[in-house]
């Protein structure tokens, strides 16, 4: 059973995945096209993952920061992060950051083969 992770104050169907192009995907319709790619779940080793082009949100500001420290203050590193097709992670990054601040040397991982359709695509007017 494919596990997704629950954060206190935090609902898992507020998490999600944004693109570059704008085009944004729901943790959950993530999961489920992981599921249904019967995604085989990895051991991979944190020095291997591409964290460097994430931010947090508008995390200079000090309650965004706060807002992003007890997330992953929270966060269960057992639960599995998902992977793109290309190796960006789509979700799990608040795992990510309590794993690099506890010296965990491995995540477990589900990396998609192929992405489903968007929940929303960002349009030319937005």
């Amino acid at each position: 059973m494919m596990q997704t992770g629950h954060i206190e104050g935090c609902k898992f169907e507020e998490s999600g995945y944004r693109s570059d192009n704008g085009d944004y995907w729901k943790a959950s319709t993530l999961y489920e096209a992981a599921k249904q790619q019967e995604c085989e779940l990895l051991q991979i080793p944190i020095e291997h993952l591409d964290w460097t082009p994430v931010r947090f949100g508008n995390a200079n500001r000090i309650c965004d920061f706060a807002y992003h420290y007890k997330r992953a203050s929270q966060a269960d590193v057992k639960i599995p992060i998902l992977l793109g097709p290309m190796g960006s992670i789509m979700d799990g990054m608040h795992r990510l950051a309590k794993a690099i601040a506890e010296d965990v040397e491995y995540l477990s991982a589900y990396r998609l083969t192929y992405m489903p359709p968007p929940d929303e695509t960002k349009t030319p007017d937005d």
